[in-house]
């Protein structure tokens, strides 16, 4: 059971519900990014980060567990993290590792940051980079239709060029914003 403090800065309960989600793009992304782990995490849960941004923020954790009167200790045990530096690793780590993780660890929740700026990189050729997005977005969402919710935040980017502006119109059409229910409705 939850002390009253955590009650009292805990969102909704929509752990409950998978689906493949966009946290709204916007400068706040990052931050309901971290506010959604914890949440999940204050209310006994385990999850994932697939770390592709190098964003990791302890900080937020640990403040939320003291607002909630735990021990940082139990919180931060409760967030698993992979990195991933390229869009190799980051599918490798989603299609290769993710689901067994997800099973060992018994994930409700898996947040992936960092999508858009790696799949940005000029130095990927296009179509190879849409390629392995493509691959990338279809696992995740096969993944999250077994009840796993899967985050994606999404972080403005100044002077998007059309590139970026494509992987974020993919990435969209995938997903479903995270304050809306899967399926649409």
């Amino acid at each position: 059971m939850l002390s009253p403090a955590a009650h009292d800065i805990l969102p909704p309960d929509d752990a409950s519900r998978g689906g493949l989600q966009i946290l709204p793009d916007g400068p706040s992304a990052p931050r309901k990014l971290w506010e959604s782990l914890s949440s999940e995490i204050l209310r006994g849960g385990t999850t994932i980060l697939v770390c592709a941004d190098n964003r990791f923020q302890p900080d937020f954790l640990i403040i939320k567990a003291r607002q909630a009167g735990r021990l940082p200790e139990e919180i931060l045990s409760r967030l698993h993290i992979a990195r991933a530096f390229t869009i190799y690793q980051l599918l490798s780590i989603v299609s290769e590792r993710l689901e067994a993780e997800i099973l060992r660890t018994r994930s409700t929740l898996v947040a992936v940051s960092g999508l858009l700026p790696l799949f940005s990189d000029a130095a990927v050729p296009s179509r190879e980079a849409f390629g392995i997005l493509e691959q990338l977005l279809v696992t995740m969402n096969r993944i999250s239709r077994q009840g796993v919710r899967i985050l994606i935040p999404v972080e403005p980017t100044p002077s998007p060029s059309r590139r970026t502006r494509n992987i974020l119109l993919r990435i969209r059409q995938m997903a479903v914003p995270a304050d809306q229910p899967p399926g649409g409705g």
